[in-house]
């Protein structure tokens, strides 16, 4: 998640391996909005969204508003 200068929606991009980007997914609701990750991913990755969306959205505000999110990003709780 970064700063994006004129996208409304929260979300956050999805890197797998070495490729970056393959999916975006929306924080409020939790739901893919694009991308190329096979969906066998999409329950355990809106699951975690789901689990994780205050600070989600907090971290999502204050990349935005273009601080640096480092901070609330060690409050996320585990990995998918």
């Amino acid at each position: 998640m970064y700063q994006e200068n004129g996208h409304a929606m929260p979300h956050l991009h999805i890197d797998y391996g070495h490729k970056h980007h393959v999916a975006s997914f929306a924080i409020e609701p939790p739901s893919r909005i694009k991308g190329s990750l096979d969906s066998k991913y999409d329950k355990p990755i809106i699951e975690w969204i789901t689990k994780n969306s205050e600070n989600l959205i907090e971290i999502w505000n204050k990349a935005q508003a273009g601080g640096n999110p480092k901070i609330l990003i060690s409050q996320l709780s585990g990995n998918v």
